[in-house]
């Protein structure tokens, strides 16, 4: 495949694409699609499951449309659900405009590279895209897809997205919903604008909602956006995630780690949904899940919101309410806010409302709220320990150093002389001995925070205690650790992440050992070909979890690579398998000899496990054969003697009729022949007489 230019024509979109299709670095440019009446706009109109798309560009598209949109496809063919389609290493940019001024029921699905992209994964992939809608009816946008399954390394920048007359269902800067597995994925310098009824949207700066699955991995980890802003007429919004969510209850504990926003501005003029600098709206039974080593920095949240607006999390909700062991609550720990926050009600330094946990965490901005304000929490339900507000309170009604209202507070301060605040709780709440309003000298004190763990907490800066993998990811590499060197300059010695060229030409300043595009910094592996960071180590994330490996190996396909050929090319001169797998919670690992044995020791357990239940069950099942053929034997005889009895009844009463037969007719003819006889008699009397 050669470069296309399609300028001075119209694209008539190839109706449906299956196999493999490698666009080997080449670019599609100006593709021009202005057909109002098609119902799927794109490169491709659909694709069917179990393709692949790669290495494949388009430049400078100009889609306009009134149906489903996306720059290479606009929606995968509905008869291949169960079959995953992957995208990798594809970039778009240009326009696409969607305008429906019917209000016939539908629901459309715009992505700079996939409208409706469920059951698909999304890899190393970017936009650089304007999307403007208008509409009457249901709407799920996305920067890169409007769904997608799964989404790693990719990234939007200098965007804008522009939205008005619509019913919003889903909006997110990198996929609009239904996803379950986002990792390393950013959004740069680029502005949302949403206008419409959208009450119960879920509006996200990288991921509109977020579905937390019982069945598989998820993993929601190293996102960010920076530079940016979204205005949202009303919805739930985030600055990150607008909602995260599961239809039924999570059985073990969801991490979400490495979330950052950085100098991003969020606007809702709506009082009835949350807003949150990271996420919107935490909704499900949680057990023991988490948000971690996560911030919002520099940034300004604007809110009429009356059900929580917090510099982190608007509203932790859960379907759990009421008493339940603190253990497995939602905890936020080692996270931090800076900033301005402004709400109705319900306002916190770090969450809204929330049944949770806080946890080292600190809040350092100005709070402006007219009910439940609080330096951390505008209402909790649970602990606080080990974190500190210093914060700058406007004063409203219920107004607290750490709490508006509830909340366990142990061992942590806020600064009274900022906040003018003299109680940590205005309502609900309580406080140990060593918790207290500190001036803003002790607020700068160690000794203030004694008994903090100083693995976690740098207490000798000079000013207020630091969280240490926030210093420990400023010291890599990176100049940013939100969006490392956007533009491509390769003045932080890394790759581009967020422009990852692909077609490789080196386009971020760094040097080409190999020249394969990939500027050799990655000291992982420089022939990868992956975006890198700055080539540094990865921050530590604070989850506790196996790390899912589906994106850290060639192709993404395994985590053993079987080398079959001379060349580097992971799709044509290596096999990849994968030797893990999860059940349930029993994982297997056997990519080593230590891991495979121990695995298979594992399962020799369990398969012991299974056949002694089996055994037992076997003799519990033969013992219950028993009784019932007992039972069923029983119940013959009963049934034979009652068969017996009512079989005599009825020969008895049969004789019985006979013989009363035989006595009436008797009885009958006796009568006629006595009344004869009388007769007879009485005759011959009177012929005697005469």
């Amino acid at each position: 495949m050669a470069d296309i230019d399609l300028s001075g024509q119209e694209w008539t979109p190839l109706r449906l694409f299956t196999g493999v299709f490698d666009g080997n670095g080449h670019k599609i440019s100006n593709m021009t699609i202005s057909d109002p009446d098609l119902g799927a706009a794109g490169l491709f109109a659909s694709v069917g499951g179990g393709a692949i798309i790669k290495n494949l560009a388009l430049e400078d598209v100009n889609i306009s449309t009134s149906g489903s949109a996306g720059g290479i496809v606009a929606r995968r063919a509905a008869n291949s659900m169960d079959e995953e389609i992957v995208f990798s290493n594809c970039y778009v940019t240009g326009t696409i405009n969607h305008t429906n001024t019917t209000s016939d029921y539908g629901i459309f699905y715009i992505g700079g590279i996939a409208g409706n992209g469920d059951n698909i994964s999304f890899s190393d992939c970017y936009t650089k895209i304007n999307i403007n809608v208008e509409g009457y009816e249901d709407y799920t946008i996305g920067g890169i897809a409007g769904t997608a399954d799964v989404v790693s390394n990719c990234y939007v920048f200098d965007s804008q997205f522009f939205a008005e007359k619509i019913d919003l269902s889903c909006f997110g800067g990198i996929v609009g919903s239904g996803v379950r597995i986002a990792e390393n994925c950013h959004v740069k310098n680029t502005d949302i604008n949403l206008y419409g009824s959208l009450m119960y949207s879920s509006i996200g700066g990288v991921i509109g909602s977020f579905q937390v699955e019982l069945d598989e991995i998820s993993k929601f980890q190293n996102c960010s956006i920076s530079d940016s802003s979204i205005f949202a007429d009303e919805g739930i919004l985030g600055g990150i995630v607008g909602r995260v969510y599961a239809y039924s209850e999570v059985d073990t504990a969801f991490c979400m780690s490495g979330l950052y926003a950085n100098n991003t501005d969020l606007i809702s003029h709506s009082d009835r949904s949350s807003i949150g600098g990271l996420v919107g709206e935490i909704d499900f039974d949680d057990n023991a899940s988490s948000l971690t080593n996560s911030y919002f920095i520099d940034g300004n949240i604007t809110a009429a919101s009356s059900k929580g607006v917090g510099g982190l999390v608007g509203n932790i909700a859960g379907a759990v309410i009421g008493d339940v062991d603190k253990d497995k609550r939602f905890t936020v720990s080692n996270s931090f806010v800076t900033g301005t926050i402004i709400g109705k009600e319900k306002v916190g330094g770090l969450v809204g409302n929330a049944y949770a946990n806080i946890e080292n965490s600190f809040f350092k901005g100005t709070l402006s709220g007219v009910s439940s304000v609080g330096g951390l929490a505008g209402y909790i339900s649970n602990d606080i320990a080990n974190s500190y507000s210093s914060a700058v309170i406007s004063r409203g009604s219920d107004v607290g150093g750490i709490t508006g209202s509830g909340g366990n507070i142990t061992n942590s301060y806020w600064d009274k002389e900022l906040s003018n605040v003299i109680d940590a709780y205005a309502a609900e709440g309580s406080i140990d001995s060593v918790s207290k309003g500190a001036t803003t000298a002790e607020m700068k004190d160690p000794a203030t925070y004694a008994g903090w763990d100083e693995t976690i907490w740098n207490l000798n800066t000079g000013d207020t205690p630091t969280l240490k993998w926030y210093e420990d990811l400023l010291d890599q590499d990176t100049t940013d650790p939100v969006d490392p060197n956007p533009g491509g300059d390769g003045g932080d010695g890394g790759t581009d992440p967020v422009d990852p060229n692909p077609g490789g030409d080196g386009g971020d300043g760094g040097t080409d050992p190999d020249g394969d595009g990939n500027d050799g910094s990655d000291t992982d592996d420089p022939d990868d070909d992956k975006p890198n960071t700055g080539g540094g180590t990865a921050p530590d994330t604070g989850c506790d979890v196996e790390v899912d490996k589906d994106f850290e190996t060639g192709a993404g396909k395994g985590n053993v690579r079987l080398q079959i050929g001379a060349g580097s090319n992971p799709d044509t001169n290596a096999i990849y398998v994968d030797l893990t797998f999860d059940i349930d919670g029993f994982f297997a690992d056997m990519t080593d000899p230590d891991k495979c044995l121990e695995t298979v020791e594992k399962v020799d357990e369990l398969q012991s496990r299974v056949k002694s239940k089996q055994a037992e069950l076997g003799a519990v099942l033969n013992r219950l054969d028993s009784v019932m053929n007992t039972q069923l034997t029983q119940i013959e005889n009963n049934t034979a003697a009652y068969s017996t009895v009512m079989d005599t009844d009825i020969a008895q009463e049969t004789v019985n009729y006979v013989k009363a037969q035989i006595q009436t007719q008797t009885a009958s003819s006796l009568t006629i022949q006595t009344r004869n006889f009388y007769v007879q008699i009485m005759l011959n009397l009177i012929n005697s007489i005469g």
